[in-house]
């Protein structure tokens, strides 16, 4: 088995939006965090990215896993701004004061520093992980000053084209995330 693709973080994200954990999920929860600890970080059956580790921190936060299994150290933890984040997410009652700086850098991210692709669009994969953060933690004035930003941009204009930018092929596993986001939006 080698999971180093991306589908743990496409399945965590569709079960927060669906609002409802799977079993498969949890499962492959399990097996992330279990190889991470077995292989001491070492990418042997999952990719271990900043990415993938701000999936499952936010799926088991919304839904209750033992935040304690997350790694404090690692690769994950390397770039400060990113270390900043995951402590706040790990522990967000006791650490609360770092949470403005969470929003400033994304603010930042999605504004003063936002990427661009080789086709002169901008990227919507950061835009999208603070989205994952903010709806499974429930930051609400985050939310607000990000969906303004994403209204904003003209090449986005809406978290709609952000999610179909990002999710939109059909033909790709993480098109359950924009189909789970277009169901929640209805409901």
């Amino acid at each position: 088995m080698n999971n180093t693709n991306n589908d743990l973080m496409w399945d965590c994200v569709t079960d927060i939006l669906n609002r409802k954990s799977t079993f498969e999920t949890i499962t492959h929860v399990t097996k992330f965090i279990t190889s991470y600890q077995e292989n001491k970080g070492e990418e042997v059956d999952f990719n271990f990215s900043h990415d993938q580790w701000t999936a499952v921190l936010c799926w088991m936060h919304f839904f209750g896993y033992n935040k304690s299994l997350f790694p404090l150290f690692g690769h994950h933890m390397l770039h400060p701004i990113r270390a900043i984040q995951f402590l706040w997410m790990r522990f967000p009652h006791f650490l609360f004061f770092l949470h403005p700086f969470v929003i400033l850098f994304s603010v930042l991210e999605a504004t003063i520093f936002a990427r661009k692709t080789d086709k002169g669009d901008l990227h919507t994969s950061g835009l999208l992980l603070d989205a994952y953060v903010i709806m499974s933690y429930n930051c609400y004035l985050w939310d607000i000053i990000l969906t303004k930003i994403v209204e904003l941009r003209s090449s986005w204009g809406s978290w709609e084209n952000v999610y179909r930018v990002y999710h939109g092929n059909i033909n790709h596993y993480n098109y359950k995330v924009y189909v789970a986001f277009m169901n929640s939006r209805n409901d």
